[in-house]
């Protein structure tokens, strides 16, 4: 079929941003973005979750590109051949060429109309704009301020939508509720290397890893005809889960003077998914009283202080790692195919979300912040469990420390407040509540915890990459926590010295936090 304008052919038309080595973005199509993958570093989006988007794309076409791979001779034969094959690239787009316009008269990629439900402005696809009643941190616009986004813009919108779509209300009349999308909840992880093929490569697992948590491949969304036909909730094999329509999305073009434009869309509740789907790029752990959880962002802990148990892959029954850790660990180890110094960069991508007020299905959800975290990662941490545990135990000594400052820190914003405590001893006296909640309101807003924490961030990636290199990196390390730990102290005690009082409030913690740097590190 010939296809009109506004076409917009995602296999040519320049919407993926891809990063070069000199620093600066290429926007290209999905053609040239896996034909050369292997000039770019990565792709980069507006938002972490853009960027998510656009990889989960790549992904799911380069695996119906190769045909699979179906096991890890598969993979390997894909990875020496250090970059994609461009005739079995063209090959695969020219079949499936007209699934891939963006406004196509029968097949608009990634698209379905619902007559049911009116049009709204496009900001609506992106969560971090206001729309109607949903005010965000992020953006001020109002309901009377128009936008248009060209449709590159519009491409990578779409994606964003039908990856991270919150649960909430649609259309109240009409009963119509949307749920989340497959990203919607959890950290969102990578692998990454030297390139974008690289990163590519590392993270298209074969079947023979996934073949527990689906059945077969199975097909792509754009390959299906109608994927609503069935009332479904179990995606079709693992491409299908890749590409789960969880919107029904229908982009409206329009055209001015200076060209084709996007500023209204229709938008109603896809397909559901059960909860019990383990995501292969997701980090799940297990405990007896809620079974299996997916690992989130936290507003106040960066992933890294968790990295240890990220890189867990021994203990199958207590942690799912990411799928991708454990073929690269097989690749080094067991197949021999990458080198022992190899370094990885673990992703972290995916956002915090939830309802706008108690009544959940009264309005939408709405995105309370997203991120986008980094760790460099020499590949030894994969095969060699010593590390590991060094590592961990590393971060335990961290954790313990830091409790200690809040309660060091807590201690003398209690006897700030209320003197009488001083020389009483706080495990037989109990504080009363008017004292308790005012030292707790103090201690937050000093950040003792965040200050130390972030004090020794640049330390952990330090520790991260040497200690493969040997154990003083550990000795290192030991000294960071010491320092921040008496620093955050410091900075606290210098805003509140002035008297005697607060000079005299201060000894006792500064006592105990002293106690425990002892008790740990000598």
């Amino acid at each position: 079929m010939r296809v009109q304008s506004p076409a917009f052919d995602l296999i040519k038309e320049p919407w993926i941003p891809c990063l070069r080595p000199d620093g600066s973005v290429e926007q290209v199509g999905l053609k040239e973005a896996l034909t050369r993958s292997s000039e770019f570093l990565a792709v980069v989006g507006e938002t972490p979750l853009v960027t998510a988007s656009m990889y989960r794309l790549l992904l799911a076409v380069l695996h119906r590109v190769v045909d699979g791979p179906q096991t890890a001779d598969d993979w390997i034969s894909l990875w020496q051949s250090e970059r994609l094959d461009p005739g079995r690239v063209n090959a695969y787009f020219r079949k499936w060429s007209d699934r891939f316009y963006l406004f196509h008269p029968d097949h608009p990629f990634y698209q379905w109309p619902d007559d049911r439900v009116d049009q709204k402005s496009i900001r609506i696809l992106r969560g971090e704009f206001s729309h109607g009643e949903n005010a965000t941190l992020f953006d001020h616009s109002t309901k009377e301020r128009s936008t248009k986004w060209p449709p590159a813009v519009a491409a990578r919108a779409l994606l964003s939508a039908q990856n991270f779509g919150v649960a909430g209300s649609c259309h109240p009349k009409l009963k119509l509720y949307f749920s989340h999308s497959p990203l919607a909840k959890g950290v969102f992880f990578l692998l990454g290397g030297n390139s974008l093929f690289q990163t590519l490569l590392f993270n298209l697992l074969p079947y023979a890893y996934i073949e527990d948590r689906f059945m077969g491949f199975g097909l792509p969304v754009w390959e299906v005809d109608n994927p609503f036909m069935s009332n479904r909730s179990v995606p079709l094999g693992y491409l299908d889960y890749l590409t789960w329509p969880s919107r029904k999305i229908m982009l409206l073009p329009e055209k001015d003077t200076s060209g084709y434009f996007v500023e209204h869309v229709t938008i109603s509740p896809g397909l559901s998914l059960p909860d019990h789907i383990f995501d292969p790029m997701k980090h799940f752990i297990s405990s007896r009283s809620k079974g299996w959880t997916v690992t989130r962002f936290q507003e106040n802990r960066a992933l890294w202080r968790d990295s240890a148990v990220l890189l867990e892959l021994k203990d199958r029954s207590a942690v799912k790692a990411p799928v991708g850790f454990h073929l690269m660990a097989d690749m080094i180890a067991e197949y021999g195919v990458l080198p022992e110094d190899i370094e990885f960069r673990i992703i972290a991508l995916g956002m915090a979300a939830g309802p706008i007020d108690s009544e959940r299905k009264a309005k939408a959800g709405k995105i309370h912040f997203y991120r986008h975290e980094t760790m460099s990662l020499p590949g030894k941490y994969f095969e060699d469990r010593d590390l590991l545990l060094k590592l961990s135990g590393a971060l335990e000594k961290a954790e313990t420390l830091g409790r200690s400052l809040n309660i060091a820190a807590y201690h003398f914003a209690l006897f700030t407040i209320a003197p009488r405590y001083v020389d009483k001893d706080l495990t037989k006296v109990k504080i009363d509540k008017l004292s308790r909640d005012a030292a707790g309101d103090v201690l937050s807003h000093w950040a003792v915890g965040r200050r130390y924490w972030t004090s020794l961030e640049i330390h952990f990636h330090k520790l991260l990459r040497d200690l493969p290199n040997g154990d003083a990196a550990l000795e290192r390390w030991n000294e960071a926590l010491v320092r921040s730990s008496r620093e955050s102290f410091d900075y606290v005690e210098r805003h509140m010295s002035g008297s005697v009082r607060f000079w005299h409030a201060a000894v006792r913690p500064r006592r105990e936090l002293e106690s425990k740097l002892r008790k740990l590190f000598m």
